[in-house]
């Protein structure tokens, strides 16, 4: 059941584990996620480049059991990661790891939740750390036809040093997070939208000079 789009009711997940405790509890989860008319569930998955045991725990025979009764209910179940990034080896690395928990666990798409760092947490790259992280993830999800979606900050304004752009400009969608006023919610997406448009333009100028740019005999080049 691949989704590569996000639409209707979804709700996030911090850790799941709370979620199912005692007996009963996948049923009664899984009931009050059809109750709750939800088309979608979003489960923290990871951090870093490692899967977020403190929220799954280590066993994950309850949470495939979860995965597999949602599906089966016509709901779609996305993780999300909270990429750390510090350099770009490092942004290959949790990319090409969370690509595989997502497999792994049969979810339909990830969500980004790029945010900007508060100390050692959250995200510690910048622009290129994003990309290679974001791209990567792109290429890796799109080839097993699962969804890919950024979920940042509601008013990007107030982090003008953060790269949406690089974020964005990889993500089939976006679902900013907001309280209050679903305007500001909206006014990010439009935002996202357009700073998206202009990095994929500007970094498919930028390959397309690359690739012009080739040695002629003589040591001469063209483009």
């Amino acid at each position: 059941m691949a989704c590569k789009r996000i639409s209707g009711r979804n709700m996030y997940i911090w850790q799941f584990r709370q979620v199912v405790k005692g007996p009963s509890a996948i049923e009664n989860f899984l009931q009050q996620a059809t109750d709750a008319k939800l088309d979608g569930v979003w489960i923290k998955i990871a951090v870093g480049a490692s899967l977020y045991r403190k929220g799954l725990g280590t066993d994950l025979g309850r949470f495939n059991e979860a995965v597999a009764g949602l599906h089966e209910r016509g709901l779609a179940v996305w993780g999300w990661h909270e990429p750390r990034c510090p350099d770009v080896e490092t942004a290959l690395t949790e990319a090409e790891n969370v690509s595989e928990y997502v497999d792994e666990l049969k979810l339909d798409g990830l969500l980004m939740d790029a945010e900007h760092k508060s100390g050692s947490s959250f995200f510690q790259g910048g622009e290129d750390e994003a990309y290679a992280y974001a791209k990567t993830l792109h290429l890796f999800l799109n080839k097993a036809d699962k969804g890919l979606a950024i979920s940042s900050h509601d008013q990007p304004s107030k982090h003008a040093d953060f790269p949406f752009a690089a974020f964005a400009a990889n993500a089939d969608c976006n679902a900013p997070q907001y309280t209050g006023d679903i305007r500001a919610g909206f006014a990010a997406a439009v935002w996202m939208l357009a700073k998206a448009a202009a990095h994929r333009r500007a970094h498919n100028t930028a390959l397309r000079l690359r690739l012009i740019r080739v040695e002629l005999p003589g040591g001469k080049r063209d483009g």
